[in-house]
């Protein structure tokens, strides 16, 4: 038994305080409600060797929630039909080629914001 686990009171208020800093339970995601009332924004920038600004995109998309389950099961799915590179990390477009990203991320509601 640990020395701050002998003090009285104490493991009762560490326990109070790691379920306060943890939230509410795991498994219960946001409701649909909250789901409908956000968004997700990606910003991609390209830049020369020197710094200077070549392109950029901005995306918005569903909730980050939302899309984060989508991207995951793209990608799994991605993984089944297609031939992963072997060896060493990849990016979604090294992996399963830009065109099939592009797409992907159409399917999933990603869309271009008109600047």
């Amino acid at each position: 038994m640990s020395a701050a686990a002998r003090i009285p009171g104490l493991a009762h208020l560490l326990a109070k305080g790691l379920k306060a800093a943890a939230g509410d339970a795991t498994g219960q995601g946001p409701t649909p409600r909250q789901l409908s009332a956000t968004n997700s924004i990606a910003v991609a920038r390209t830049f020369d060797g020197v710094g200077r600004s070549l392109s950029s995109v901005q995306l918005i998309g569903p909730s980050p929630y939302l899309l984060t389950a989508e991207l995951l099961a793209w990608a799994a799915a991605m993984c089944l039909v297609h031939t992963a590179p072997t060896g060493g990390a990849f990016g979604p477009v090294d992996a399963f080629g830009l065109d099939n990203l592009v797409q992907g991320c159409a399917d999933m509601g990603l869309a271009p914001v008109a600047t």
